[in-house]
């Protein structure tokens, strides 16, 4: 059973969280885009899947390109072709850097859903 939770990214808590994105799915039907990330609050951390609007796809590739500019990250694109269906999946295991400053990527207005188990 999933929880859901809504959460808004406030610059004003005490206790922010970092997250550091194993990998993001998205296919060519939806626009939503599926992270999954590890979420590390002070002491405590846990897995997580982010659900956010596509259209914040460039940025997070944005950042993580400039946060590992030795390795191209789109080189792990990986796209499976059902017919018209179009599933792409990156995984970033071979990235050293792979922490979101969604603070950076300004989703402090943006009501993003996190999915827990």
């Amino acid at each position: 059973m999933f929880t859901f939770c809504l959460n808004t990214f406030d610059k004003n808590k005490n206790m922010k969280a970092n997250y550091q994105i194993e990998f993001l799915r998205f296919n060519n039907f939806e626009s939503t885009v599926h992270l999954s990330v590890k979420v590390l609050k002070e002491n405590l951390s846990f897995y997580s899947t982010i659900l956010m609007d596509i259209s914040h796809l460039n940025p997070i590739i944005n950042q993580l390109q400039k946060n590992n500019p030795n390795k191209e990250i789109l080189d792990a694109l990986d796209v499976q072709y059902f017919g018209d269906y179009r599933c792409y999946e990156l995984e970033f295991s071979n990235c050293e850097k792979k922490q979101l400053d969604l603070e950076e990527l300004d989703f402090q207005e943006i009501l993003v859903k996190e999915i827990r188990a």
